[in-house]
Formats: C-alpha cells, structure tokens, sequence
C-alpha cells in the first residue's frame, strides 16, 4: 500500500505529525505502507539564503508574545509524545528547498535511507538548531544514513532539482493542499494536520478493504 506524505522539515507540526503516525503504525502492524516523502514549502518566498528567526517571527506572527504563546502549546504537543523541541536554539528560519532537493536525492541512491534522513533533518532543525539550508550541514546529514558526503556536496551545489522542488510545492496546492503535514493513503484518502494516531486507524481499514478487493480481482 501506498502512502505520500507532504510536509516541510521547518514544520514542527510535520515532525508530531509523523511521531503521531508511526504510533499508529506500531499499534496496527496490519497496515504496513510504502512512505512517499512529499515536498511542500511553507514559505516559498524565502530568500535562498533564509533569515533572521527573530524577524521571520515578527512578521509571521506580528509579536514575540505571539510567536511565544504559539510555540509553547507546539512545546506541549511534542512534549506528549516525546518530542522534546528546541526552539531557543533556531537562530535562522530557513529556505528549506535544499533539505527537500537532498530528501530527493537520497530517495533516489536508497529509498530504504530516506525515512532516517527526515528524522535527521527534523532532528537537526528542531532539537539541535542546525541550520538545514545550509549544504555543508546537510552533507553531513546525508552522512550519517550511509550517503557519500562529498557526493550529496556536490550535488548541493549545483541547481539540479531546484525547479522541481519549486513545482512540486506548487501542483500540491493547485491540488488542494493548503497546509501540511498532509497524508494521502494509497491515492484515495487523506488526512489533514497532525491527527492522533487513532485518526488513523479508519483509513488505515479502508486502505486494507482496498488492498484485499484489489488482490481478490487479480
């Protein structure tokens, strides 16, 4: 069975809702997806270079007070499900483009690498502050899953799969995704935001219903 998944690595509600996800995952070991790693940019107006978290804040949110009350009900979130977030530690928003073009790269050497990539770039963002925009750091993510570092540089450095992070982003919200994380199981049923994991549980058995029609007619 199929499951895209569209998110943002600068998205703390995409790494709850991928915890959440993988909590449902365990308890129904029935429903065993391909995961499909989805680009999507929250801000794809960002300079290349990212910029100031503190002025990101200010114009997103208008106020500290704002930006303060709004991450620490995200701290509460994470905090239930063992996600222990960082934020004091994220000096600069950046332009994830990067993160989502190495995702796409590491997909392309070893599918089976790139779900221990996203938990590193989440990782790395929100609980280390490490600048993901930055193809130095990002190399070294590519690293530590078994991908050649000087490779995953090089490739970092040139334009390659730029416009195609860029168009991708832009289909998904011709399609109707306004915000993520965003999951679509088997190309048929979705769920929006960072859902309980018993959210789950009843696409999961119309996916199995699927499955199993799909198997009987062949």
């Amino acid at each position: 069975m199929r499951l895209d998944i569209f998110s943002d690595f600068i998205c703390p509600w995409c790494f709850i809702g991928k915890r959440r996800l993988e909590t449902a995952l365990k308890a129904r070991t029935d429903a065993k997806f391909n995961i499909n790693w989805q680009p999507f940019q929250l801000n794809p107006d960002m300079p290349v270079d990212g910029m100031d978290r503190q002025h990101y804040l200010s114009l997103k949110f208008g106020s500290p007070k704002n930006a303060d009350d709004i991450y620490n009900n995200i701290k509460l979130a994470g905090n239930s499900i063992g996600i222990y977030f960082q934020f004091k530690k994220i000096t600069h928003t950046v332009n994830s483009s990067n993160a989502h073009r190495l995702a796409k790269y590491v997909k392309d050497i070893d599918p089976n690498a790139v779900n221990s990539l996203v938990e590193n770039l989440f990782n790395g963002y929100f609980i280390q502050g490490k600048n993901i925009g930055d193809i130095n750091i990002l190399s070294k993510i590519a690293a530590s899953v078994g991908i050649d570092k000087a490779a995953a540089y090089d490739y970092l450095q040139t334009n390659d799969d730029v416009e195609h992070i860029k168009i991708s982003s832009q289909q998904a919200r011709h399609e109707g995704i306004g915000g993520v994380p965003y999951f679509i199981f088997n190309e048929k049923y979705s769920i929006s935001g960072a859902q309980e994991a018993e959210a789950f549980f009843p696409i999961f058995d119309l996916s199995l219903q699927d499955s199993m029609i799909n198997s009987d007619l062949r």
